[in-house]
């Protein structure tokens, strides 16, 4: 699931986010999808940047975006509703 945001009218970003199904975790699915769509809207819309959120105690997915799909972590949010 991807959706995009206008913050400027010279600036767009996506923020992506996946579910998956506890059969296809721990075997780089989710981080192989997410490295695919990112260089999918890099080539193919007018994308400055790309945001991708999850849970704070979601350990695996915080190690597949920062490590196996190539994102950065920029600044937790913990705790904020």
């Amino acid at each position: 699931m991807a959706e995009e945001v206008v913050a400027f009218r010279t600036s767009y970003y996506w923020t992506i986010g996946i579910r998956l199904l506890p059969e296809a975790r721990g075997r780089g699915v989710g981080a192989r999808a997410q490295r695919l769509l990112v260089r999918y809207l890099f080539a193919h819309t007018p994308v400055t940047r790309i945001e991708a959120d999850t849970e704070a105690e979601n350990t695996a997915e915080r190690r597949a975006l920062a490590g196996r799909s190539g994102h950065r972590l920029n600044s937790p949010l913990s705790g904020l509703n």
